[in-house]
């Protein structure tokens, strides 16, 4: 850990959160605190805070994590256990992902039969039988195993995102190659559309994702734009960084960011301009 935070002198760049010394960024650590533990990524946790500050029992303050993640594990300035994480494919050892391997036709269950994500991140990506996308208990989505590679793409890209900080303005004038610690609305639709091959380098806005694709609903992808906000349909399972409770009712519901959303409708609080990609 380095003897200083950076935010103390007013330079901190995301650069500075690609912390813990040389671990490979989004490196899964497994934390524990209070009985509980959770699976996070390097892209959840920054520098410690220097030399001078400690925890309640005089350890030194070392981890900042992301709030999201902190809030759920109860931590406040306390300490935790953390271990690397088992190897990719065992998440269902941690809760992280379901231990069945069917999913019942049309049911919202989970599958254990898991693919590496296929876009650049080392999530991995479960897949259900059938075409369509399922949200599973853990909040993250299984893909249809005979969706087309593009939608497995971008359902991995999702997951990928999921529990990101939301950030007005976040994601935009970086390459949609990288990964960042913060997104919202435009940027996470337009992250998962890059990672399906269907969408240039840089994130658009929402008034500009008007103009984007072919007009109308599509086969496998649609999305809902205005000159306010995007949400996306991949595959009939929604992807959005709104967490309104009226069009939430899955395991996402009331969490804030790009997250999977159980929707029993479309959203009817603004006219929407409907577009998909071409081709799906």
């Amino acid at each position: 850990m380095l003897d200083s935070n950076p935010t103390d002198g007013g330079t901190f760049t995301f650069a500075d959160a690609n912390a813990l010394d040389n671990l490979p960024y989004l490196t899964a650590l497994r934390v524990a605190h209070d009985g509980r533990e959770s699976l996070l990524y390097k892209r959840d946790v920054g520098y410690g805070q220097g030399p001078g500050q400690f925890i309640a029992n005089g350890q030194p303050y070392r981890l900042d994590v992301w709030w999201q993640a902190a809030q759920a594990l109860g931590i406040s300035k306390s300490a935790v256990r953390i271990r690397p994480a088992p190897a990719t494919g065992a998440g269902a050892t941690l809760g992280e992902l379901p231990a069945s391997h069917e999913v019942a036709p049309g049911g919202n269950g989970s599958s254990g039969e898991c693919e590496a994500a296929e876009a650049g991140g080392e999530v991995p990506l479960p897949l259900t039988p059938g075409t369509q996308t399922r949200i599973l208990p853990s909040g993250l989505a299984a893909a249809g195993a005979e969706a087309p590679r593009a939608v497995r793409e971008m359902v991995a890209a999702g997951n990928r995102l999921s529990g990101a900080a939301y950030l007005y303005g976040g994601g935009h004038g970086t390459s949609l190659n990288v990964l960042q610690g913060a997104y919202d609305c435009s940027s996470a639709v337009s992250y998962v559309l890059h990672a399906g091959g269907v969408f240039g380098e840089y994130a658009w806005t929402s008034g500009e994702l008007e103009s984007y694709g072919d007009p109308g609903p599509g086969r496998d992808v649609t999305i809902y734009t205005n000159a306010e906000h995007v949400f996306m349909y991949v595959s009939g399972l929604r992807f959005d960084t709104v967490e309104d409770p009226a069009y939430d009712t899955g395991p996402n519901s009331g969490k804030p960011g790009p997250r999977w959303r159980v929707s029993p409708s479309v959203p009817n609080w603004a006219s929407w301009v409907v577009r998909h990609p071409p081709g799906l």
